[in-house]
């Protein structure tokens, strides 16, 4: 019990009236204007204070010897904290012709004791709002942390991982969980070391399944239980009592699965900010699954569209059935060799295997003309990494793979096409499907002549390494040689 604050009050009363006041618990006086042992009067207190105890009510005392006591019970709810204790000296004329009547101590008193109740009760309530605003603080600083990281087409079972972790950091949990089960990478328990469970996952399907059959429509879209002991059916569950909640992961009335904390810790009951602070993440999680699929059916929609033009290419050039996908391992292959990251060697990935989309735009006469091209017939050629770009343009999840495309005709020495650039300022993608491009081209059959042997080609590119051709790239390509005769091409070596 606090008695910061009041030994003020006692001390103006004590000023404006002969009586002096105390405050006392069970273990002794906490809170005094003098500590004094004035007339002997001290040792008759802590009697005083032990029978206002017992009673629960205010008392009126008089020792033949020394003084007048008075005491009353001071509660907080309920329950006696403490009592506040009141007396004056008899002998003292003052206190004899002075001397305030029972009835009006016990009004004054009564007064104090109001005060003081009041003050325990502010105090509390400023407490308990401090607790909750530093509660609430958490539970913003964890939404904002998760919902920055979920709000990403990457959402990955480590992203799960992660967020179950800060969500039972903060939140103080001995575990939580999300259970997808058409989602397995997305199903995930986090526990405190100690946690008494073997089989946690078997403990958690259980717990959801209790609460599925015995709750099919669940309209709120959550469930809790407080105190496991209270219920028939989660009381079989585990020997000790525990309190839990779940809540469903949805988007659009589409169920994915479950995410939920669990505690064995029944001195706290879950609170309403916790459980909406769990449904606003739940939710989040349900908006970027959702979006993810979309995303995925997208891409899924690009990939075959992207197919239809290979296929379209290849079908218009009947020399060159297979250059596509033979231009896409070998520059995949110097991909690796160099060690470019994941995220560029799928940007060169699109950028080989279409490298030669604008060719649907030139006749097919042209494409298989078997003898040499004219100016104009070679022109339309040329145009075709212009067309390829202006081709994959609306294509907004390809427009990375442009620049590889537009520029995969630019010669090193700065005497190619459609721009004419020179060295490094040509795209490193570019650079890379030239050489692959080059040497499929030499080592293809065509209408107008039968391909080289792969030694050969390997030779020719050797030979225009630093004139049509990244040396550095060439470099590369003769590293990776060996395995895309036996990798690559999956035929009899020329």
């Amino acid at each position: 019990m606090k008695s910061t604050g009041f030994e003020d009050i006692f001390h103006g009363f004590s000023e404006i009236s002969p009586l002096k006041f105390e405050m006392w618990d069970e273990k002794g006086v906490i809170g005094s204007f003098d500590h004094a042992d004035l007339n002997g009067v001290r040792q008759l207190l802590p009697g005083m204070a032990a029978r206002v105890y017992a009673a629960e009510e205010f008392l009126h005392e008089e020792n033949q010897a020394s003084a007048v006591l008075f005491g009353i019970p001071l509660f907080d709810e309920d329950t006696i904290e403490g009592v506040l204790l009141a007396y004056l000296f008899k002998g003292r004329t003052s206190a004899n012709e002075n001397s305030p009547g029972p009835g009006d101590v016990k009004v004054l008193m009564t007064k104090i004791a109001d005060l003081i109740e009041e003050r325990w009760e502010m105090k509390k309530e400023s407490d308990t709002l401090i607790n909750e605003l530093d509660q609430n603080y958490e539970s913003l600083h964890l939404y904002s942390n998760v919902a920055t990281k979920i709000k990403t087409l990457n959402f990955s079972s480590q992203m799960i991982l992660h967020l179950l972790n800060e969500i039972k950091d903060n939140i103080r949990m001995d575990m939580a969980f999300s259970i997808m089960p058409d989602r397995p990478d997305y199903s995930e328990i986090v526990c405190k070391q100690n946690i008494t469970i073997k089989d946690k996952q078997g403990f958690v399907t259980s717990l959801l399944k209790t609460v599925e059959i015995n709750n099919k429509d669940l309209d709120e879209g959550y469930y809790i239980v407080n105190n496991s002991a209270d219920s028939k059916l989660f009381s079989p569950m585990h020997k000790e009592p525990f309190r839990f909640l779940a809540v469903k992961i949805l988007n659009n009335d589409i169920f994915y699965g479950w995410l939920g904390i669990f505690s064995f810790d029944m001195d706290e009951i879950i609170k309403r900010s916790e459980l909406r602070l769990l449904m606003s993440i739940a939710e989040q999680i349900g908006v970027v699954i959702a979006n993810t699929d979309l995303y995925h059916d997208l891409e899924d929609f690009g990939i075959n569209i992207v197919k239809s033009l290979i296929v379209t290419i290849e079908a218009k050039d009947v020399y060159t059935g297979g250059h596509s996908e033979r231009v896409h391992h070998l520059s995949m292959l110097i991909a690796e060799e160099l060690g470019l990251s994941e995220k560029d060697k799928k940007v060169l990935n699109w950028s080989a295997l279409l490298h030669d989309v604008g060719k649907i735009g030139i006749p097919e006469a042209i494409l298989n003309k078997p003898a040499k091209l004219d100016n104009k017939e070679y022109n339309s050629i040329k145009g075709h990494p212009v067309k390829g770009a202006e081709i994959i343009t609306p294509l907004d999840y390809l427009a990375d793979s442009i620049p590889g495309i537009f520029h995969h005709h630019e010669a090193y020495d700065g005497s190619g096409y459609p721009t004419g650039l020179k060295g490094e300022e040509i795209p490193l993608f570019s650079r890379i499907i030239s050489v692959a491009d080059t040497f499929d081209a030499i080592t293809s059959d065509r209408a107008y002549r039968k391909g080289a042997s792969f030694e050969k080609g390997l030779a020719i590119i050797n030979e225009v390494s630093g004139t049509q051709l990244d040396p550095n790239m060439v470099k590369v390509f003769n590293s990776v040689y060996e395995k895309a005769k036996t990798i690559l091409f999956n035929e009899d070596l020329k």
